[in-house]
């Protein structure tokens, strides 16, 4: 699975005055084969968060996310922890390719990535491996945070990027055993004039299995 939204690693780089090597947050706990735990409630689909359009017109909301409307919009971190459970949460009974995540992602994002969420076609995703094998399990994907970071300093008031390192379970409904992935997603963010960060776009490393 690769994960990439505009403006991505170049971007980041250019964004911080980074001392040392870069971004050096360590990554997440290793992958581990689970089963899906028993009392795990599977996600619906339900309404768009209120006042929310979901950009592309065929993704749906799932009831697992986080709401657009409750998030901390004057805290860069907080707008890239929802973001980037978004971007790794996915149903294979309602999405056709995990390009749909990214759709709903982009309620965090800019109106220019939400603009070009709009105009990409998500049933014609590239790099479906992984999501296709999980399809034939029925499966959905919830994404846990494990920590965050940043390197560097800022170049600017109104820029920031931050590493959030995340775990991502499958759970398939046929109750089989499952491979979590881990990996750490690089996500720049720009603050408006009216202090709210959104994101600009973000670059996903996967851990090696």
């Amino acid at each position: 699975m690769k994960h990439t939204t505009t403006r991505t690693a170049t971007a980041l780089t250019l964004l911080l005055a980074l001392s040392g090597c870069g971004f050096t947050q360590p990554s997440a706990s290793p992958s581990t084969a689970t089963a899906s735990p028993k009392g795990v409630a599977a996600p619906t689909v339900v309404p768009a968060p209120a006042g929310l359009t979901i950009p592309g017109g065929k993704a749906k909301w799932l009831s697992i996310l986080p709401d657009p409307n409750a998030t901390a919009w004057d805290d860069s971190t907080a707008v890239a922890r929802d973001y980037t459970i978004a971007v790794h949460t996915w149903d294979t009974t309602s999405d056709l390719t995990d390009a749909y995540a990214g759709q709903r992602a982009a309620l965090w994002g800019t109106s220019q990535l939400q603009e070009e969420q709009a105009a990409y076609d998500a049933d014609q995703a590239k790099g479906q491996a992984y999501f296709n094998q999980e399809a034939v399990h029925r499966a959905w994907t919830s994404t846990a945070i494990t920590s965050t970071g940043r390197d560097g300093v800022p170049s600017a008031s109104d820029q920031d990027a931050i590493t959030v390192n995340w775990t991502m379970t499958p759970h398939r409904r046929d109750n089989t055993r499952a491979q979590a992935l881990s990996g750490t997603d690089d996500v720049l963010l720009y603050r408006t004039a009216a202090g709210h960060w959104q994101v600009q776009g973000s670059s996903t490393r996967q851990d090696v299995q």
